[in-house]
């Protein structure tokens, strides 16, 4: 592993796509920033946090001949990675909000922007950025949102803690080869936020309505019960949970 130290950076998925550029392809690359000033998630949505209080950082995996329709493995991989670490440190129940968001207890403590480039007809190189908020404690407006020092109360060492999540994602590649993948996501689904039961969403267009979470498709669609006992399949932003 090469770890990649930096103060400031505007994004670390976007650091590793121009080392991507250059020509930089070595596997398990890590980019680390104590600031990052334009962190996303998906779709674009901003990632705001203190500087030097939280983890921002970024994996590169190389040399993935990962079928395009499987893409959510590596969601699935990166997920459970930070689910087992978090597990070992706090004392709330720790889940996964689909797509991509950790949550202790029902605050959100950790985000997810995985960004895949292709080789061929095939995913080769996967950028997998984790935003973990460990000893920021004021989050302003944000009353969803929780860290590892508010849970704990104690500061940690954010290098130790990185060096914990590498370990648990290298861990889980071993262990979930992508030919396993159906098996790494019924693994998945037990981690599910709120999974077998009857919650809130929300449309673009504002309308809420109830459906029971039943798990994931391969696909990587969340699969729902409705109310009138059909199944649907939704993708990334077509419903919001509320929570």
């Amino acid at each position: 592993m090469q770890l990649i130290k930096l103060d400031a950076t505007a994004s670390t998925n976007l650091y590793l796509k121009e080392l991507l550029v250059n020509g930089f392809t070595a596997d398990y690359t890590v980019v680390w920033a104590k600031n990052q000033t334009k962190g996303r998630g998906q779709m674009g949505n901003q990632w705001l946090v203190e500087p030097g209080k939280n983890l921002t950082f970024s994996v590169l995996r190389s040399g993935l001949a990962l079928a395009p329709e499987d893409f959510f493995y590596l969601n699935a991989i990166v997920s459970l990675s930070i689910v087992d670490v978090l597990k070992s440190m706090t004392i709330v129940p720790v889940t996964v909000k689909w797509p991509n968001d950790i949550m202790a207890g029902n605050k959100k403590i950790c985000g997810i922007l995985t960004e895949n480039q292709f080789k061929g007809p095939v995913i080769d190189k996967s950028i997998m950025g984790i935003g973990l908020n460990v000893n920021q404690t004021n989050f302003g407006e944000m009353s969803n949102v929780t860290s590892l020092k508010t849970l704990v109360g104690t500061d940690f060492n954010l290098e130790i803690i990185l060096g914990e999540l590498i370990k648990a994602v290298k861990r889980r590649f071993l262990e979930y080869p992508k030919e396993n993948y159906l098996a790494l996501l019924k693994v998945y689904e037990q981690q599910l936020f709120r999974i077998n039961k009857v919650s809130a969403f929300e449309d673009g267009e504002g309308k809420i309505s109830n459906a029971m979470i039943l798990g994931v498709a391969r696909s990587g669609k969340l699969k729902l019960l409705k109310e009138d006992e059909s199944e649907i399949q939704i993708a990334f932003k077509e419903l919001r949970l509320l929570y």
